[in-house]
């Protein structure tokens, strides 16, 4: 089981404005499965997203994903051994083309999302949500 995931789902529960229902499908799948990244599990695999805001100017960062057909926020697929602090930075990184250089960042949130993509194999993704100011 990855010990972190499973500490940041754990501390997810705790907060009282958290779907419980996600958090606990997220800690059966770490429960059912080492394969928790596409790579070794690419019908039901973690990813992280994050929310980039600018309060003081009343700002929040999406992109235009081509393949989810949409704007949505910065994030993607874990890698293989990779944290979710990792992975949010590397993604981050690619789609807004800057590179995080600070640690102003709050876990606030988890989801598990049907994923509907015609051709792909992906069917469900285990979201971790942060928000970055």
């Amino acid at each position: 089981m990855n010990t972190q995931l499973h500490a940041l789902l754990t501390k997810l529960q705790e907060m009282p404005h958290t779907d419980k229902d996600s958090i606990q499908k997220g800690l059966l799948q770490l429960q059912k499965t080492d394969a928790y990244v596409r790579d070794e599990n690419p019908y039901e695999h973690f990813c992280v997203f994050c929310v980039p805001i600018v309060p003081s100017k009343r700002l929040v960062y999406i992109g235009d994903h081509i393949r989810a057909e949409g704007w949505i926020p910065p994030g993607g697929h874990m890698e293989v051994g990779e944290s979710t602090m990792q992975t949010l930075k590397r993604e981050f990184e690619e789609e807004l083309q800057y590179k995080i250089t600070f640690e102003i960042t709050e876990l606030f949130d988890f989801t598990v999302n049907n994923v509907h993509s015609v051709g792909r194999e992906c069917k469900v993704h285990l979201d971790f949500w942060y928000v970055i100011q």
